[in-house]
């Protein structure tokens, strides 16, 4: 996770949190073997391919003002997931036994997780 402040012209300030990730690890029932004794469950024991899982870009454009002595308003946009990027879990990890047919979802996801591009506006008043 990074996260940069900085000045604009007109005492507008803009900042940023970027957060990158590898994604959580899924666990994995291996029956491959049979059930019983000889399935295995594996906590943790399958990762998705890609090295960045989830990635998230925040950011953040404010303007306060001094609406009296000692009182201050502020105004803000919040875009959150920028990019729109999506980033999934729920991983199916169940490995069947080599008797039948394989699992041909093992590894896929079946849920986004985060949200989606989403906008905020907000006021905030401080005394």
């Amino acid at each position: 996770m990074v996260g940069a402040i900085g000045g604009l012209p007109y005492g507008i300030k803009l900042s940023t949190l970027i957060t990158l990730g590898s994604g959580k690890p899924f666990n994995v029932i291996d029956a491959s073997a049979g059930f019983g004794a000889d399935a295995r469950f594996k906590r943790n024991g399958g990762r998705a391919d890609d090295l960045i899982q989830f990635k998230q870009v925040a950011l953040r454009i404010a303007k306060q003002l001094e609406v009296a002595p000692g009182h201050r308003a502020s105004a803000f946009l919040e875009v959150f997931n920028l990019f729109n990027w999506y980033n999934y879990g729920g991983y199916d990890g169940f490995l069947p036994p080599t008797t039948g047919d394989p699992n041909p979802n093992f590894g896929k996801p079946s849920v986004l997780i985060g949200s989606t591009r989403s906008l905020q506006l907000g006021l905030s008043y401080g005394f």
